[in-house]
């Protein structure tokens, strides 16, 4: 192979790999929290598991009931997890704020981050997340703010660089 092809290849392989989610190219090796298991003698206030001799009933536990399961919720927690801990993070919250950081923490109905424009821990409930995405987003050069931009653009403004650089090779052979 010529020089010009070796490079070709390479840089395509590189724009690959630049390209895959964080998940793919780790192989799935996200920290993630598991729900805490809880006792199986645990009791709700007002249930008694006792028997008039004041044993308690073999094999009864009680377990409380979950409230009303929102599925926007349950979407945002499954996609806080599926990003997981330590990873860059973008939420977009429902009074219209948006924050950008690193998961700290995963909990049941709330999850923290470590804002990283503000340098602060910010404990947020999954019930006030409008959306989540992965990574910080860039910075506009004149408001200061971070950006989301659209999923499309990346993949958009790396075919054009390819084509850019792939096109010539084939128009300027020796």
């Amino acid at each position: 192979m010529s020089t010009r092809a070796c490079m070709t290849v390479l840089i395509a392989i590189s724009m690959v790999m630049l390209l895959l989610p964080r998940s793919v190219a780790c192989n799935g090796l996200s920290l993630q929290d598991s729900p805490p298991k809880q006792a199986a003698s645990s009791q709700q206030p007002g249930i008694d598991n006792t028997m008039p001799g004041g044993e308690s009933k073999p094999g009864v536990a009680s377990h409380q009931a979950p409230g009303p399961i929102d599925p926007r919720t349950e979407q945002v927690k499954r996609t806080v997890r599926r990003i997981g801990l330590a990873s860059k993070i973008s939420v977009f919250l429902k009074n219209g704020d948006d924050l950008h950081g690193a998961v700290a923490a995963l909990d049941q109905d709330k999850f923290q981050v470590a804002e990283i424009d503000l340098h602060q821990l910010i404990t947020i409930e999954y019930k006030d997340v409008k959306k989540v995405r992965s990574g910080y987003g860039g910075i506009n050069l004149f408001t200061g703010r971070r950006t989301s931009q659209p999923r499309w653009v990346v993949p958009v403004i790396t075919a054009a660089l390819m084509g850019m650089l792939i096109v010539p090779l084939f128009f300027l052979r020796d």
